[in-house]
């Protein structure tokens, strides 16, 4: 399952598909995928490792 939130009314929820609309506010398009601590770790990892090529 994965963390959505909703950006206009900021409510978060697990789903194991992408929803089209909130299931709090139902409004249409508003859902974002929200990244787990892992891809976060990975994400910054990455971002340093080209930061020292880059020097």
């Amino acid at each position: 399952m994965m963390q959505y939130q909703c950006y206009y009314c900021k409510y978060k929820f697990k789903s194991s598909k992408t929803p089209v609309k909130c299931p709090y506010c139902e409004k249409t398009g508003t859902i974002t995928r929200l990244k787990s601590a892992n891809e976060l770790v990975d994400e910054v990892s990455r971002e340093d490792r080209e930061d020292i090529r880059e020097v």
